[in-house]
């Protein structure tokens, strides 16, 4: 079941969106009347809301101000917030700019509410799953760059090692063994493990 946190400092209101939402809507609601206690119900609760209806005028602490709090805060910045606003202005422009995901005009309809609140919900599910697919597409690409990095790493050893013994072998004589590839292939495997070095970071990078 979705849990609707609702803040607004009017109780009438309160229990209006209550009554609106707990049986035909099927939500958990849970009530409170000023910015302060919807704040220590984010810090406190066992169980973040799913989704905030936020009343843009109340005393003390007004909903904008209530929504600029929200969203910077990482812990429940995603959530996404309703406004509910009862006059004309600019509220709903300012609201959407600093995050909010809607805005109702009160009085409040029950049934464009809910129909507000499922859309908002849908929304929020969806972008979830596109973040959670790409942090593991993301996973994938990372490992996958790892893995060809440890192969190529594991090769350029390979090549060391018979460099290494060749040289032993055949480093004196100029006709095997030319001034070239002393110079060269040095150069060369150095080369090589700086890629494996840039592969990594670039793996790091996208995880």
């Amino acid at each position: 079941m979705n849990r609707i946190l609702v803040v607004d400092d009017v109780s009438e209101e309160l229990q209006i969106i209550h009554e609106a939402l707990s049986i035909p809507g099927g939500f958990e609601i849970h009530g409170v009347n000023h910015g302060d206690a919807a704040f220590d119900h984010l810090a406190t609760s066992p169980r973040l809301p799913d989704l905030i209806l936020l009343d843009v005028h109340m005393p003390g602490m007004s909903g904008l101000e209530v929504l600029a709090g929200i969203k910077m805060d990482s812990r429940w910045g995603d959530i996404p917030v309703i406004l509910m606003t009862a006059g004309a202005g600019n509220d709903e422009e300012q609201g959407l700019e600093l995050g909010a995901s809607d805005w109702i005009q009160k009085p409040i309809q029950a049934g464009a509410l809910v129909v507000r609140i499922h859309n908002q919900l849908n929304i929020h599910k969806q972008k979830a799953r596109a973040q959670t697919l790409s942090r593991q597409t993301a996973t994938a690409a990372t490992q996958a760059l790892q893995e060809i990095a440890a192969n190529v790493r594991s090769n350029i050893d390979s090549i060391q090692g018979h460099w290494d013994r060749f040289y032993k072998v055949f480093g004196a004589d100029e006709d095997v063994c030319p001034t070239q590839m002393h110079e060269e292939m040095p150069v060369l495997i150095h080369e090589l493990r700086a890629d494996v070095t840039r592969m990594l970071r670039l793996a790091e990078g996208i995880g």
